[in-house]
Formats: C-alpha cells, structure tokens, sequence
C-alpha cells in the first residue's frame, strides 16, 4: 500500500498516474490514516519557489525538489495564473517521477506523460509559438519523454493537422453508432458488449430504441454539417442482414449525408461476414470497413475467444475486395497471451501480404473488466514481457512497406506504458478517429454504452490564446442494455437539452 500526503487534492489523478507507471496493482490512499501498513509514504508540497517530494520506506528516503520559475509570480491575470497551475502540476509529476524511478529503477519512454492523448501537447506548444526544436527540447527536459517518442507525435500533430483543418469547425459534427453485440466476448475486452447467440430478442428491443434515439438526434442536430459517420460496437456485423440493412436505412433515411463522407463499418470479426451483409454495407454508400484479425495465429485466436481460423481472416478480406471495397483497414493487438516475436513478425507478415490501406497495432492493454485481467494468473505466464519489441518491429515493417502513422493513443494500464498507432497509405486516413481522439469536433454517439462529446470553439486547439484549448462536455448512455432499452424516452430527452444548451466556457 502507498500513503500518500498532500493537500493538492486537484493533482490526484495525475498522482495516481504517476504512481501506475512504477506500482500498477498497489492500492493508494489519499490524507487517510486507515490502520493498514503502508510500504511507502509519499509527502508533496509546493509553494511559490518549488515542488517537494518525499518518499519514504523503511529502508529508503528519497527526497526531489523541482523549481518553479519566476515568470508568472508577480503577474497574476487569469491566462498567467492558469499557465501556473499547468506548471506546477508538471513539476508534481516530474518530482514524483523522478523518486520513484530512483527507487525502482525503472523508467517509461513516455517519461510524466501519462494522458491518453500526448499530441495535444503538441498542438499546444505550437500556439505558445514553439518550433520543432523547442517542442523536443521542451519534451525531454519537461516531461522526460524519449526522443524518438517526441519525434514520433510531432509527425503525427502535422500530419494530423494537414488532414482534418478544414473540418475544425463549431458547427460541423460526427455520428457515431454503437451495436453492443459480437460473436463471442474476446478475452481482453471490456467494451459494453453482449454475445450474440441467445439475445435476439433483446437484440430486436435494442434496435428499436435505437432507432428512436437516432430520430431524435437528426432532428436536433438539423443545421449542423455531418462530417463523417462511424458504425462500431461490439461488432455490427454480429447483426443478419436484415437487421443490418434496417439500420443503415434508419440512417439514410434520418440523416442528410452525401457519397463523399467517410463512413465506417466494423466488420471486425470475419466470423460475422457474409457476402450478403457486405452487399448491403456497398447499398447504402459505405466505404470503409475494418477487418480486425487482431492475431494472424490460430492457436491464440483459441485462447482469446475467438471462434474462427486465420483462413477466415483472409477469405472475409478477400470477400470484401471482390465486390469493390477499397478503403480496408485491419486491427492487430501485440502482447497477447502466448504472443511472442515469431507470432508478431507472422501477423504482420500476413497482413501486408492481404494489402489493406490502413493498420491499427494496439498494445494489450489489462482492461478492469475484462476476463483477461479477472483471471489474470491464469496467463501471466503467456504474456511476453518484449512487448516494446514487438512494437518497434511493426514500425519498421509497416514504415518501410509505405504505413504513415496518422494517430496515437494511450491507455491506463496498457503493457510498458506503450501506445496505440493508426497507420495508413497516403489517401486512406480515417478522418473520424483523427477528430473523435483528438477531440477536435463533436462527436453525437447513438446507442448503449455510447459517449458524445459536444465540443466547444473547436478552432482554439490550434489557434488563439496560449494554454486555452476548446471546451470538451460529455453525455454517456446506459452501458447495460435492459437499462438503455427501458429508459430510452428519458435519455433522449437529456441528449436533447445537452446539445441545445449552450456550451461551458
């Protein structure tokens, strides 16, 4: 157990992140004495000069003090006081950092950088007026980031901004669809997701609150201009044909959206492809889906819950080039259970021989919910620690096969504190994901478990005043089903007065 004292209560999360990096599975205990044995104490203090960190063990005291500077101390207007706090949540986190990988030794190439989206930073510093060069010095010395890391989400930044500018705008938006079902429930998965098999019933129920909600919704959102469409889940294409062909046709026929916008489909898991669905995704104007063998290895598709062969993979892809898909991305996940490098250098092996225009490689993350993580010692021992191997190979490999990484994520818990990259072919950029992870448009999500995110003067995440970035609201739907279902008039009720109120500044 880790004790930790401090009245900087508002640094919490950022605290705990911190702490995750060295200690994953200790418990944390904020100002409270509550009799249990600690095995350290954690002291944070801070006035105007300096940050003070103190941990202390039985055996170890390891004292860090971290110098604010002297730039905003006697100018107290509210931009230069909001820079301030900024910086003394920074040296919190780069005091406490450097005690623990003392201690530990241990370190994460991500240094204090523990936020799901480490580009904003980047689009940050550029409005402060920062070049390439300052960005990388800023990033080493600040945060303690590796260069190769800096250097990898400054490409992503540009590349990020070339693509999406002229879609940054307050009263452009994105639709995002969710189908809580799939095949079967994936050992690592913790999304709100529900096996297809002895639900058609409730599957029936759901579609027809779905619906309802997707009225009201184009009819809230008339004026605004719909950028990109995404139908994910769970797996859509866990739904038959008909009841595919009724949804797309709901959101044809309630939303007013032309052949040129992107629009995703999760075909993700090739159990669930039929050349019929396809038919239908080619019908009503969708054209790009993603394919997600996550593991081109049939022994561990077994392990993870997956009911098909990689022959299934590579039919389901074939299938869908036959008929005139030509925007085809693929998922792949690297550190799953009995995953080592010989398994990583085959997937990737296999899914550039298939050729799809874009790549997504994710690290395992261990999701709270998920049955990997509830029965994790069942497979602690199938979980290859080179995860960061595995990784750079893939870099490499889709680099030198003409992959440009075009986003990148972050997750709690995901294996050495890596990332999650998209890469795609120039040209085949999802333009939904660079705008819902960098959360630069309003993104209006339908269905259970759903998050819309209604954002605020989109435009100040690259330009304005140095330090204010958009304002970011959420409205989340009921994750469980019977709850989504039975509740659906109040939801939409709440989802309407949440996007007609007038944004937080």
């Amino acid at each position: 157990m880790i004790k930790v004292v401090t009245d900087l209560i508002k640094y919490e999360l950022d605290i705990r992140a911190v702490i995750n990096l060295f200690y994953q599975n200790e418990k944390v205990y904020f100002n409270k004495d509550n009799g249990e044995e600690y095995d350290f104490l954690i002291e944070i203090s801070v006035d105007d000069k300096k940050v003070l960190v103190t941990i202390v063990s039985d055996a170890i005291k390891e004292t860090v003090t971290e110098n604010l500077s002297d730039d905003f101390r006697t100018n107290t207007c509210e931009d230069q006081l909001l820079l301030r706090n900024r910086e003394k949540k920074n040296k919190v986190k780069l005091g406490l950092y450097k005690g623990l990988s003392t201690i530990t030794g241990h370190s994460s190439k991500w240094g204090t950088l523990t936020g799901v989206r480490p580009t904003k930073l980047i689009f940050m510093a550029k409005k402060e007026g920062m070049n390439k060069e300052q960005i990388l010095r800023q990033f080493m010395d600040h945060y303690l980031c590796e260069e190769s890391k800096t250097r990898l989400i400054l490409e992503i930044a540009e590349y990020e901004y070339d693509k999406v500018e002229e879609y940054i705008d307050e009263d452009n938006y994105s639709l995002y669809v969710g189908i809580p079902f799939c095949p079967t429930t994936c050992l690592y998965c913790s999304f709100a997701s529900n096996p297809v098999g002895g639900n058609e019933q409730i599957i029936e129920e759901y579609l027809k609150a779905l619906y309802k909600e997707i009225e009201i919704t184009a009819e809230f959102m008339k004026g605004k201009k719909l950028i990109s469409l995404y139908i994910g889940g769970g797996t859509p294409t866990a739904l038959n044909a008909k009841q595919l062909e009724e949804l797309l046709n709901k959101i044809k026929t309630e939303f007013n959206y032309e052949a040129k916008n992107e629009y995703t489909v999760e075909a993700g898991r090739p159990d669930s492809i039929t050349l019929d669905k396809l038919k239908v995704l080619k019908k009503y104007g969708v054209n790009r889906i993603s394919i997600n063998p996550q593991v081109m290895d049939d022994d561990i598709l077994k392990v993870i819950g997956r009911h098909h062969r990689v022959l299934d993979i590579i039919d389901s892809f074939n299938m869908a080039r036959s008929i005139g898909f030509d925007n085809i991305n693929m998922d792949i996940i690297m550190g799953l259970p009995k995953q080592n490098m010989l398994a990583a250098e085959k997937t990737i092996k296999d899914i550039m021989n298939l050729n799809p225009e874009s790549i997504t490689v994710h690290t395992l993350a261990l999701k709270k919910n998920s049955a990997l993580t509830l029965a994790l010692s069942e497979y602690e021992n199938m979980l290859d620690e080179d995860v960061q191997s595995m990784t750079d190979m893939a870099f490499k490999e889709l680099r030198y096969d003409g992959y440009t990484p075009y986003y990148l994520y972050r997750q709690k818990n995901i294996a050495s504190h890596l990332e999650n990259i998209g890469y795609a072919k120039r040209g085949y950029e999802c333009i939904y994901n660079i705008l819902m992870m960098e959360e630069m448009q309003t993104i209006v999500a339908c269905g259970a478990g759903t998050i819309s995110k209604k954002v605020g003067n989109p435009r100040l995440i690259i330009e304005g005043k140095p330090g204010i970035m958009p304002s970011i609201e959420r409205y989340d739907n009921p994750r469980n089903l019977k709850d989504y279902i039975q509740r659906i008039d109040e939801i939409t009720d709440k989802k309407r007065h949440f996007f007609n109120s007038e944004s937080k500044d």
